[in-house]
């Protein structure tokens, strides 16, 4: 979940998932008010056993990028 706890608006930007990656995540676009909140729902589907993992990158706009790192072991 990404959280705005500025003071201001916030517009960001998630990208798809990588190809190929065991994680499944969604485009996600939206422009957040001050406390306002937005889900991005990750799928974990292993392919392999071992350690997965992935890297989730929130652009904001005016400000600087988050990234997620996302680990699952299959």
């Amino acid at each position: 979940t990404l959280v705005n706890r500025g003071d201001r608006s916030a517009t960001v930007d998630v990208n798809n998932s990588p190809n190929g990656s065991p994680f499944r995540w969604s485009r996600l676009q939206a422009t957040l008010d001050p406390g306002e909140s937005a889900a991005v729902p990750i799928r974990f589907t292993p392919t392999r056993i071992g350690t997965a993992r992935a890297t989730l990158r929130a652009a904001v706009t005016g400000g600087e990028s988050i990234d997620v790192d996302i680990t699952g072991d299959g």
